[in-house]
């Protein structure tokens, strides 16, 4: 079975043509129990461990669980509901059917590039985005943000930012969180977006390292809308582009950018 696999930097392009084995075996992640899965469970067997790829049906969230869970290539597959709003799929579950004959006829393996942060001295691996933000605290939260420039740590802003919190966002997360607090849409690059969060600052595209210090009150840090850490005055974190990849199975048929943002558009803003 012939897949191509791409890497851009959200995607870095490897032009060799593999040959994958055939797919015997298949984990799911599930929002829901959908009829649909039953064709998954007639080609395929399907387990917990020691899969050839995973299917993850749902939206963005539940595919964001499979790759915490799935070091390998997993295949998106949108929920029912349209307001699933499933960024990374080009199906939806009713398309099963299609979608799997087309997994088997072949496809395009992109690799898209996580973000890391270090906090209190141990990594974490996000293939959205960062969220620091104040959580149930009344007050807003103060920070800096800093930057390595010619070997010396310097200030990035002149001082310290109160905001409700600030996102650190890959290309693809780009029109996640970031897009509801106008941050700016990356379409591809070897960048990561930093966007405060209703602060009078502008946000930033860089492929930079940058670190950033509570100096007042407290506030949660969240990766990918699963694991919340606690953050208070005095505490620091490091946020940059690591050199992991989560492994997304492109079929022969896309969605094109445009359609996903229009998407978007329905529930959000435009």
């Amino acid at each position: 079975m012939n897949y191509h696999s791409s890497r851009r930097v959200a995607s870095r392009a490897i032009d060799d043509i593999q040959r994958l084995q055939d797919i015997k075996k298949v984990k799911l992640v599930i929002k829901k129990n959908y009829p649909e899965l039953e064709k998954v469970y007639q080609l395929f067997d399907v387990v917990d461990t020691n899969a050839d790829i995973c299917i993850s049906v749902g939206g963005d969230g539940t595919l964001l669980k499979a790759v915490s869970e799935f070091d390998g290539p997993v295949l998106p597959i949108g929920g029912r509901s349209e307001k699933s709003l499933g960024f990374y799929a080009d199906f939806r579950v009713q398309d099963m059917n299609l979608a799997l004959e087309q997994l088997l006829q072949g496809h395009t393996i992109e690799e898209y590039r996580k973000i890391e942060f270090e906090f209190k001295g141990k990594k974490h691996y996000a293939l959205n985005e960062v969220r620091l933000f104040r959580g149930d605290c009344p007050s807003s939260l103060h920070f800096g943000l800093y930057v390595k420039n010619e070997g010396k740590t310097e200030r990035f802003y002149p001082r310290d930012v109160k905001a409700d919190g600030l996102i650190f966002a890959t290309p693809v997360g780009s029109t996640a969180y970031n897009f509801n607090v106008y941050g700016p849409i990356v379409h591809k690059g070897d960048v990561m977006v930093i966007a405060p969060i209703s602060a009078r600052v502008p946000p930033i595209v860089t492929s930079d390292r940058f670190f950033v210090k509570v100096t007042k009150n407290r506030g949660y840090l969240e990766y990918d809308h699963m694991v919340h850490l606690e953050i208070k005055e005095g505490d620091s974190l490091s946020v940059a582009l690591s050199d992991k990849y989560a492994q997304i199975i492109r079929l022969r048929e896309r969605e094109p950018f445009y359609q996903k943002l229009e998407r978007l558009s329905r529930f959000v803003m435009f």
